[in-house]
C-alpha cells in the first residue's frame, strides 16, 4: 500500500508479516497504529508473529518501479527461513523494484542469499551501550547492500558509520511522552557519518 513513511524514495509497504515480540517502549506501530489495523491481518495480538504470503500479490499490480519497505510491522527476525527464502525468491521476481528490509538484530540477515534489488537496513537508537553499537556497525561491512535507520534518535553514535552504509536515515521519537533529541546526539551522527549520507527526518528537523 502508498506510505507516509518519511524514508528517502519510499513509495510503499507490503505486510507479508506482521507481529513482533521485542515490546520496545517506543514502537509506534505497537502503540499506535496495530489497534487500528490488526483486523486487516488476522487480529492477533501485536506479540503473535504471522506470516501473510498473499500480501506478496500484491506486488503484481504494480507495474512503475518502485522502492518498498518490507515488512514495516514486523521485525525479520522472526521470520522463518524457510518463508524469507520463500519471499526473497518471489522479490526476485520483480528486478525493477527496490526492497528495504529493516531489523534491529544483523544476524537475521545471515545465510541468504539476497538479491541486487534487496537492502538490507540496522537499526540503531543510540542507546546502545558501545559494544552492541560496535557489533551492529561491524556486521554491516558483511552485508551487500546496507542502510541505517537511527530512529527512534535516543543517544549517541560512537563510532564511524562506514562509507558503503547509505542512507543513514535518522529520526526522534514521536507520540505520548516523546523524548525530544539532544543536540549532542544529533552531533554524534554528523560527528560519525557522511553528510551526504543522512537523510533527516521530517520529525527532527526542528532540532537541528
Amino acid at each position: 500500500m502508498k506510505t507516509s513513511i518519511d524514508w528517502p524514495g519510499l513509495d510503499y509497504t507490503i505486510h507479508q508479516q506482521v507481529g513482533c515480540q521485542r515490546n520496545c517502549s517506543y514502537c509506534w506501530v505497537r502503540n499506535r497504529v496495530w489497534p487500528r489495523v490488526r483486523h486487516l491481518y488476522g487480529g492477533n495480538n501485536f506479540n503473535v508473529v504471522t506470516e501473510l504470503p498473499e500480501q506478496l500479490n500484491r506486488l503484481k499490480k504494480i507495474k512503475k518501479p518502485s522502492t518498498f519497505f518490507i515488512g514495516p510491522y514486523t521485525d525479520i527476525e522472526y521470520c522463518s527461513r524457510k518463508y524469507m527464502n520463500y519471499t526473497l525468491g518471489i522479490l526476485a521476481q520483480y528486478p525493477q523494484h527496490i526492497f528495504m528490509f529493516l531489523t534491529k538484530e544483523p544476524l537475521s540477515y545471515q545465510g541468504f542469499e539476497w538479491p541486487d534489488n534487496t537492502r538490507q537496513g540496522i537499526t540503531i537508537t543510540g542507546a546502545e551501550d558501545l559494544e552492541r553499537q560496535r557489533y551492529k556497525i561491524l556486521y554491516s561491512m558483511d552485508l551487500p547492500r546496507t542502510f541505517f535507520s537511527i530512529e527512534p534518535l535516543l543517544g549517541s553514535i560512537r563510532i564511524q558509520i562506514p562509507f558503503k552504509v547509505d542512507p543513514v536515515i535518522v529520526g526522534a521519537q514521536t507520540g505520548k511522552g516523546a523524548v525530544p533529541p539532544h543536540k549532542d546526539w544529533i552531533k554524534s551522527v554528523t560527528d560519525h557519518c557522511i553528510p551526504e549520507r543522512i537523510y533527516w527526518k521530517k520529525n527532527i528537523r526542528k532540532f537541528l
